[in-house]
């Protein structure tokens, strides 16, 4: 994909995008941005429903989600455009600092509901499970990222009579 824009200097963006190598990439960008998008279902469940933006919800989680993800992103993307494996590196900065907010609003979500639900049957929510879920996918799936760019990890793709990875084209029998 290429961008130019034209006037006094030219701006040109290419994305360099490596199915075998990157698709750890493109899963930690989708996981991070449903990571974000789980900020709406419900965080308490039960007799009394309420979202990370509810009342007597505390607004610092549902922000530093917001910035996280976007981090990730943003992150994944330069990587993406440059071509340099540092950014892919640096997304893991956000992507743990996401893991762990996801974590304490475990933590903090069920002291609330012990705290202030007596009488009522409350329970933590689908929303917050399963931000946690794919904020620990986006952390996996940048550092599996890392481990195929760096060479510690190989991706071969081999079909049962041959290998459709050889040079030549030809299936080895």
């Amino acid at each position: 994909m290429n961008a130019t824009v034209s006037g006094p200097r030219q701006l040109r963006i290419s994305l360099s995008f490596n199915g075998r190598r990157d698709w750890p990439l493109a899963g930690a960008a989708i996981t991070a941005l449903l990571s974000f998008i789980m900020l709406f279902p419900p965080w308490i469940s039960g007799d009394i429903s309420l979202n990370a933006f509810g009342e007597n919800m505390p607004s610092a989680g549902p922000a530093l989600v917001i910035v996280m993800a976007l981090g990730v992103l943003a992150f994944i993307i330069l990587g993406l455009t440059t071509d340099e494996a540092k950014y892919h590196a640096l997304a893991l900065f956000p992507a743990s600092n996401l893991l762990v907010i996801y974590i304490v609003k475990l933590a903090d979500t069920s002291d609330q509901i012990d705290q202030t639900t007596q009488g009522f049957d409350v329970s933590i929510g689908v929303g917050l499970w399963l931000g946690f879920l794919f904020s620990l996918a986006t952390f996996i799936l940048l550092t599996l990222a890392q481990a195929l760019r760096r060479g510690f990890l190989e991706v071969r793709v081999t079909r049962e009579h041959g290998d459709l990875n050889r040079d030549n084209g030809s299936d080895s029998k």
